[in-house]
C-alpha cells in the first residue's frame, strides 16, 4: 500500500473558515512539510487532521470547543465544525470526514463530535474506527503526523545523545531500524534458501529460460491471432458489402431487362402505328 495524502478540507476550524488544501501527488517525495510563521495555523492544521482521524484521542473534546472559528461562531452559535481528509492508494480513494457541534453543558460549552464517516471510492462504509485504525494506526500517528516545534524543542537539549534519541523517537526511527534489521535477516534467509534450491535443481534456470521464451512466442502468436481476427472481421464486412452490392446489381439487371422488353414493345407499336 502506497497511501498518499491528497486533500484536506476544513470548515470553521479555527482560522480556516472554508479551506481546501490540495497536495501534489505527481512526485516521488514521501514527506510533506507545512511551514509558515508562528500563529499562521500550522499546528491547527495538524490537530485538524489528527482530530478527524482519532477524535478525542488526539484533541480532547473539552478543548475542541475552542477550535470553532470565533468569527463565524459569533454570527451563528449553532455553527458546525467539519474536517474532511482524502487519501489515495493507486486507484483507490479513501475519504474520512468528521463533524462536531457546540453543545451547552451547564454554564459552559462542550463539543459534541459525531462518528467519523469512512468512504472508499465514494461509497460509505461501516466500522469507521476499525477501518481508520487499519489504514493509519493511532499508535503510529506521531510518525505519520508530527509537529516541527517538538523537533525544535528536542534539538535545544544540551546532551547530544538525548537530542538524537528524542528526534529519532518523534520520527519513529527506532521502529524503522528494527524493521530494517528484521527485513535484512528475512532477506538473508530467503537468499540462502534460494541458493540451496538453485544447487538442488540445476534445471531450474533452463526451465525458466524455456518458459520465458515460450511466453514471448505466445505473446507473438496472440498478436498474430488478434491481427488475423481483425482481418477476418474486415473480410466478413467486405463480403457482406459485396453481397449487398450484388443484390442491388441483380435488381438493376431485372429492371434493365424489363426496360429492354418495354423498348422492344414500343418499337413494335410504332411499326404498327406507321402501318
Amino acid at each position: 500500500m502506497v497511501l498518499k495524502l491528497k486533500q484536506i478540507r476544513l470548515t470553521n476550524w479555527r482560522c480556516y473558515q472554508d479551506e481546501v488544501i490540495n497536495l501534489n501527488l505527481d512526485t516521488d517525495r514521501n514527506v510533506w512539510i507545512i511551514f509558515g510563521q508562528n500563529g499562521y495555523g500550522k499546528t491547527s492544521l495538524l490537530e485538524a487532521v489528527t482530530s478527524c482521524l482519532y477524535s478525542g484521542e488526539a484533541v480532547p473534546h473539552r478543548k475542541l470547543v475552542d477550535s470553532f472559528n470565533t468569527v463565524e461562531v459569533s454570527k451563528n452559535p449553532d455553527l458546525e465544525l467539519a474536517v474532511q481528509i482524502t487519501f489515495k492508494d493507486n486507484n483507490t480513494i479513501y475519504q474520512i470526514s468528521r463533524v462536531a457541534k457546540r453543545k451547552p453543558k451547564g454554564n459552559n460549552l462542550s463539543a459534541e463530535v459525531q462518528e467519523a464517516i469512512f468512504r472508499i471510492n465514494g461509497e460509505e462504509k461501516g466500522d469507521s474506527r476499525e477501518r481508520i485504525e487499519y489504514l493509519l494506526p493511532k499508535s503510529c500517528r506521531d510518525f505519520f503526523f508530527f509537529d516541527g516545534v517538538e523537533i525544535e524543542r528536542y534539538a535545544e537539549m544540551t546532551e547530544t545523545k538525548a537530542t538524537h534519541e528524542a528526534i529519532e523517537k518523534i520520527l519513529g526511527i527506532p521502529e524503522l531500524k528494527n524493521l530494517r534489521d528484521d527485513a535484512k535477516k528475512a532477506l538473508a534467509t530467503i537468499n540462502a534458501n534460494l541458493y540451496e534450491v538453485s544447487l538442488a535443481n540445476k534445471e531450474l534456470k533452463e526451465v525458466n529460460h524455456s518458459f520465458f521464451e515460450t511466453q514471448d512466442k505466445l505473446d507473438i502468436y496472440r498478436g498474430q491471432l488478434k491481427e488475423a481476427k481483425e482481418q477476418h472481421q474486415a473480410s466478413i464486412s467486405l463480403l457482406e458489402d459485396i453481397k449487398k452490392r450484388a443484390s442491388q446489381i441483380e435488381d438493376l439487371q431485372g429492371k434493365l431487362d424489363e426496360l429492354s422488353r418495354l423498348q422492344q414493345k414500343q418499337q413494335r407499336l410504332q411499326e404498327e402505328l406507321q402501318q
